[in-house]
């Protein structure tokens, strides 16, 4: 099976203009077929008198729904920035997803409760092979479905794609669960369908969740991967001259990134050739990450003969080097240290901190700490 998936996400990339128009496709094969297994479920359901069936059905039909959040978020993604909306539209997903996750809420508390009054006053469910049958093909057919996602959310790099592949796979797993109940109440287990309804309930409210947080952190602002910062870090640090990389912060627009950060370089550069360093910086980052990207120079005398002193203190005072940016503001004989630390020290440790470096180098005149807040890295 999924050798012909994953031929078939192939097939629909390559019959696609870009990858808003393959996830759209995506969303309409899911749906129409999300929405035929609904109507199914509801209709075998009803015959044999099957609360956990009915629950499962409008779990089916949720998928639907997340399926037209795929077409909707797509459509709107392709849209092209305007003067209301200059970082384009790529955001508009996330709203559609919490509107329906606050649907799917709903839903497992209506089915819930249902679940809940079939268990105190239990009803017979007809057993019917033919019925079994046909969930079991049902079964089978989202498991294909999920399948494609998969394939094609990991080619096109969309996390919305795979995050409906996931959706895909829980009516999988409830549908199965739907089918013990049937055949365990046909042993007069009557109850445990009622039993089966709740915990297909309580799962749809689970996905439900799921899905509101992985809507709403994106839009509050979420920290960007590890994995992006570290390739931001080691592109810039290929460039020669630079010494340093700081100051990192990201925001992330759904199909863009506006990336900003700090870059060491000697102070014996000329202010056109820093200039031109960081343009070439910004253009190298702008390209590999689709983002607009702007770069700050910090100009750093690495010759001052007390420089490799101060950062060996530095190395012993502070773990993990979470410090950078260091200026000496001075001659020789009597200067000021200047740096940055990027964690929330109290005042007892910035105290340590300027003691020590006064103490060990007599020519410090004064010591001025800077605190980063919490949303930039290095």
């Amino acid at each position: 099976m999924k050798k012909y998936m994953e031929k078939l996400a192939n097939l629909t990339i390559k019959k696609s203009n870009n990858k808003y128009q393959a996830g759209f496709y995506e969303g309409i094969v899911s749906c129409i077929v999300n929405f035929i297994i609904f109507i199914i479920k509801i209709i075998i359901g009803l015959s044999i008198q099957s609360i956990a069936l009915l629950t499962d059905a409008f779990h089916s039909l949720s998928d639907s729904l997340s399926s037209v959040v795929i077409i909707v978020g797509f459509h709107y993604s392709s849209k092209p920035p305007d003067k209301k909306h200059p970082f384009g539209h790529a955001k508009s997903e996330n709203i559609a997803a919490l509107i329906v996750s606050i649907m799917l809420f709903i839903i497992s508390f209506e089915f819930l409760k249902d679940s809940f009054i079939r268990i105190i006053h239990p009803q017979k469910v007809h057993f019917s092979f033919i019925c079994l049958l046909i969930l079991v093909v049902t079964i089978i057919i989202k498991e294909a479905l999920s399948q494609y996602s998969i394939f094609l959310g990991k080619k096109l790099d969309s996390v919305a794609l795979e995050a409906d592949a996931f959706h895909h796979k829980t009516d999988v797993y409830a549908t199965i669960l739907v089918i013990v109940s049937i055949v365990l109440s046909s042993f007069n287990l009557h109850r445990i369908d009622g039993i089966m309804g709740m915990i297909i309930s309580c799962y749809i409210a689970y996905i439900a969740y799921d899905m509101a947080r992985k809507s709403v952190n994106p839009l509050i602002g979420e920290k960007p991967p590890e994995s992006l910062i570290e390739e931001i870090k080691k592109t810039v640090l290929a460039f020669k001259h630079i010494e340093g990389i700081h100051d990192i912060i990201i925001h992330d627009y759904g199909d863009k990134y506006i990336i900003s950060f700090h870059i060491e370089v000697p102070d014996s550069f000329t202010p056109h050739e820093i200039h031109d360093i960081a343009d070439e910086v910004e253009k190298k980052i702008g390209k590999l990450f689709n983002a607009t990207c702007v770069v700050h120079q910090d100009p750093i005398n690495k010759n001052h003969p007390c420089y490799e002193r101060i950062k060996k203190i530095l190395d012993s005072l502070i773990k993990d080097k979470l410090y950078h940016d260091i200026k000496i503001v001075g001659g020789e004989k009597k200067f000021n240290v200047i740096f940055d630390i990027n964690f929330n020290a109290n005042k007892k440790e910035l105290e340590k901190i300027k003691t020590t470096l006064k103490e060990n180098i007599a020519e410090i005149d004064s010591v001025i700490i800077k605190i980063e807040p919490s949303f930039v890295y290095s």
